[in-house]
């Protein structure tokens, strides 16, 4: 269950981040010269999460190419 979570959370996360450059780039929302901390933030959350939710795949991967 906790890895589904991890995976709909690195899916939205860039998808927000998108938002909110393109929110501000159009005038739509003032975030204060934010925006790029924020696009920064959430790129890197969902970068971290598929990280860690990619690195128990990879090594199971690797178990079953050796057998």
């Amino acid at each position: 269950m906790s890895q589904k979570i991890l995976i709909i959370i690195s899916f939205i996360c860039p998808i927000i981040a998108v938002f909110i450059f393109v929110s501000d780039h159009f005038g739509w929302v003032d975030y204060h010269n934010f925006d790029r901390l924020l696009c920064i933030f959430f790129f890197g959350l969902a970068f971290f999460i598929g990280k860690k939710w990619m690195t128990p795949m990879m090594g199971k991967e690797k178990d079953k190419d050796t057998i």
